[in-house]
């Protein structure tokens, strides 16, 4: 049987799969997320387009039975989840899908409760703090500009009300489920994915110099780090009770093409 013919996927019973909201299902999570190829493997299905095994090792560029092995570990926690075949493919072939219903349901202090949670949780901060840094880095920013192509990259805070709060999120997700579909539609169309590779030109592991971390000239589609400046009001222009309490919220967001080698 070959790494796509996969048939273990976990059952709707299987113990690490139920408990949604436990810390114990909390940690289970954290541990199968907190893997460097399991977090890379997420990537690659976080396109929102199902995939088998031999096509995530070829994007990855690892051996189809080492991803074999990783995905049945996500599969065991519920993140991902087998699918249809797609297209008129082998309908023997396992195809696998990004489940993104899963959620970290759970208080932090009762996550680390439990035996071996500060290992797997110092794992999981580590990969996403590298993650970060690597998104926000201005290195990524400017190797990103040489390809001319759409990009957000930018910061700010906002004082807002819990309405307001709850209708910027929403227009968040609603952004962030606009793009995932649009990526499974150009799947089904079978639009060829060109790989943005980074130039001679560029060096990713350079820091550019003080007063380059904007392009000489501010596009449309472009919002640049800072550029977004708090709301305020000013003190004494309203009446006490007469507008809901706000909290400042901090956002950063990025849409930059993926740098590939």
């Amino acid at each position: 049987m070959s790494e796509d013919q996969e048939t273990d996927e976990p059952g709707p019973t299987d113990p690490e799969v139920d408990g949604q909201g436990t810390p114990e299902r909390a940690l289970s999570l954290l541990r199968a997320m907190g893997h460097p190829t399991r977090s890379a493997i997420l990537r690659v299905l976080g396109t929102g387009i199902p995939m088998r095994v031999s096509d995530v090792a070829e994007d990855l560029g690892l051996p189809p039975n080492l991803i074999s092995y990783h995905v049945r570990q996500l599969a065991k926690v519920g993140i991902v989840h087998k699918v249809p075949p797609v297209g008129p493919k082998d309908r023997r072939e396992t195809w696998w899908a990004y489940d993104r219903t899963v959620s970290l349901q759970a208080n932090l202090d009762s996550i680390r409760a439990l035996p071996g949670a500060d290992v797997a949780l110092a794992a999981f901060e580590d990969l996403e703090a590298q993650r970060t840094m690597e998104l926000f880095s201005l290195s990524r920013l400017e190797a990103a500009q040489e390809f001319e192509w759409p990009i957000v990259h930018g910061s700010g805070f906002a004082d807002l009300t819990y309405e307001q709060a709850k209708d910027v999120t929403s227009s968040f997700w609603e952004v962030f489920e606009h793009a995932l579909e649009t990526s499974r539609e150009n799947s089904r169309k079978g639009v060829p994915r060109k790989a943005a590779s980074g130039s001679s030109e560029t060096d990713l592991t350079k820091v550019p110099e003080a007063g380059r971390t904007e392009p000489d000239h501010m596009e449309a589609d472009r919002v640049e780090p800072g550029s977004a400046e708090p709301c305020s009001v000013e003190p004494g222009s309203v009446e006490p009770g007469s507008v809901e309490e706000v909290r400042r919220y901090e956002f950063r967001v990025a849409f930059l093409p993926v740098i590939e080698d």
